[in-house]
């Protein structure tokens, strides 16, 4: 039993926060409930001092579970404090899936601030812990930058499709427009300025007239397309007068939601851009990885010195899978592992799917993937992709070198996509 160890587990919330502290053989050694303030924190310290001085302990083994940003200070606080400076201390931000599943290990089942500290601080105590908390340090401007980028982008993504979905009780038959994107000007254009019964009524000279205006007169056929586009509209759904205003009002102000998100984005990665100047890093000679993704990759590594091998560095992003085999049976799918950091795992595939389409190696890998799933082929093609560009991302970081092309094209002539 290690008898030199406190364990303190922390539950996390907006205005409080539920400590529990054990000793090595997993006796409760006090509980305490502090705001989630300076104040609280500076407390804290002094009841750990207290326990560690009263019990004679030299190690701080300090967890909590990761939610949102409210912890965010708090770890900081801990790491850095100087009362500590004679003790080891480690401190750890675990997954919410992670506890959950330690707890099932448990008869009593409550759902308690309290008893949540206990879990926390059990599971601490156990071990098979992840990578230890990494304090504030010169990754955490760009990191904010990059996580807020994440979340913006997700928005983004859900604004759109509740776009579409409104966009279908107005023109059902959407998808069959002779357009090749949706939110493009044009396509746009024509959902917001027209209704069904309008389109079907105006006179073919009057849509050419239409979309020569806002295509640029870009169409080589543009009588062609709106023959298509009346045909189209014949065969769409009648939206009733009554509900058709409220409906055009969703498009509209979901039209306005979404180009803001555009524009915050685009002010989101000029910032990234500028912040990822300020690091020296092999990455970007990887051909499609670009400032963004780069960012978002370095951001939430730190160091690489933090990984032994780049099955540590995929372990911590959640790319990895989990076989089921018994005796003779083997399952032929298995599960993607996503215990991980999500926004690591994010920049990795969307990395992977932009390097693939500018890289021969990885364009070949994907494609060779792809071919060999049975069902979510694109999916998993791109998930394998991201684990691949994982291996080179490590190799590049820790020997501080440049993705070399030659060395794929001299051993398997790549490029040759099927």
């Amino acid at each position: 039993m290690d008898n030199q160890t406190l364990y303190v587990g922390c539950d996390v919330s907006t205005d409080d926060n539920y400590f529990c502290f054990l000793n090595g053989n997993g006796q409760q050694l006090a509980t305490s409930t502090l705001a989630n303030n300076h104040s609280g924190a500076e407390s804290l310290v002094e009841l750990i001092s207290h326990h560690m001085q009263d019990n004679n302990l030299k190690k701080l083994v300090f967890g909590v579970e990761a939610t949102s940003n409210y912890h965010f200070h708090l770890l900081n606080f801990i790491a850095y404090n100087e009362l500590f400076a004679n003790y080891e201390v480690k401190v750890y931000q675990l997954n919410a899936q992670l506890v959950r599943n330690f707890k099932k290990s448990y008869p009593k089942r409550s759902k308690t601030d309290k008893y949540d500290a206990f879990i926390i601080a059990d599971k601490l105590r156990f071990g098979r812990l992840p990578e230890e908390y990494m304090p504030f340090n010169e990754y955490e401007p760009i990191k904010r930058l990059t996580r807020a980028r994440f979340h913006m982008a997700q928005s983004l993504q859900r604004e759109m499709n509740y776009f579409l979905s409104n966009l279908f009780l107005k023109f059902s038959e959407y998808k069959e427009l002779p357009f090749s994107n949706t939110f493009g000007a044009t396509s746009l254009a024509l959902f917001t300025e027209f209704d069904v019964e309008d389109i079907i009524e105006l006179s073919i000279e009057e849509l050419v007239e239409f979309l020569i205006d806002k295509s640029k007169n870009r169409f080589s056929n543009p009588e062609g397309y709106a023959k298509e586009i009346k045909k189209i509209a014949r065969n769409c759904y009648r939206v009733d007068r009554k509900i058709n205003d409220t409906i055009n009002l969703i498009l509209e102000t979901s039209l306005e939601n979404i180009k803001a998100f555009k524009s915050n984005l685009k002010r989101i990665d000029k910032s990234i851009a500028r912040e990822i100047s300020k690091f020296q890093n092999t990455l970007d000679s990887i051909p499609g990885i670009g400032d963004v993704f780069t960012a978002g990759i370095i951001a939430e590594i730190g160091g690489i010195s933090n990984f032994a091998n780049d099955g540590k560095l995929a372990q911590y992003a959640g790319l990895t899978w989990n076989h089921q085999q018994s005796n003779e049976y083997k399952n032929d799918e298995t599960r993607m592992n996503k215990f991980g950091n999500k926004y690591l795992r994010y920049y990795l595939v969307q990395a992977a799917n932009s390097v693939r389409q500018n890289c021969p190696e990885y364009s070949d890998y994907y494609w060779k993937k792809y071919k060999e799933s049975s069902k979510h082929k694109h999916k998993r093609a791109q998930v394998l992709s991201a684990r691949k560009l994982v291996r080179l991302i490590f190799v590049l970081l820790r020997d501080n070198t440049l993705y070399d092309p030659s060395r794929y094209l001299k051993t398997s002539g790549g490029g040759q996509q099927t």
